[in-house]
């Protein structure tokens, strides 16, 4: 299983919901959620999309150069269980005045 669909079932988790009604949602079967998740079938952009607003998650697609920044925010956010926390993004660095 991808890290993609590692994250996606983990945020269907986190919210409670189980694959039948995140299918309900998304107007996809349970077993095809189920394929899903388990990186057995392709997936489209589309379906991918829907998912991840359907549990909270937004899909990016960032330059590459970026990357560490977004893992490095990422990273900031994420409590001790692996839950990203609610609210204000943290600062990625602070300005601090420095004496003449």
């Amino acid at each position: 299983m991808t890290a993609l669909f590692k994250t996606l079932k983990r945020a269907r988790l986190q919210l409670g919901l189980s694959q039948e009604s995140l299918g309900r949602k998304l107007k996809i079967p349970q077993n095809h959620i189920s394929a899903m998740e388990s990186g057995k079938v392709d997936v489209r952009a589309s379906t991918l999309t829907s998912w991840a607003r359907a549990v909270g998650l937004e899909l990016l697609i960032v330059p590459r150069v970026v990357v560490p920044a977004v893992e490095h925010l990422k990273k900031r956010m994420t409590n001790s269980t692996g839950e990203i926390e609610e609210g204000p993004a943290p600062a990625l660095y602070e300005v601090t005045e420095v004496d003449d």
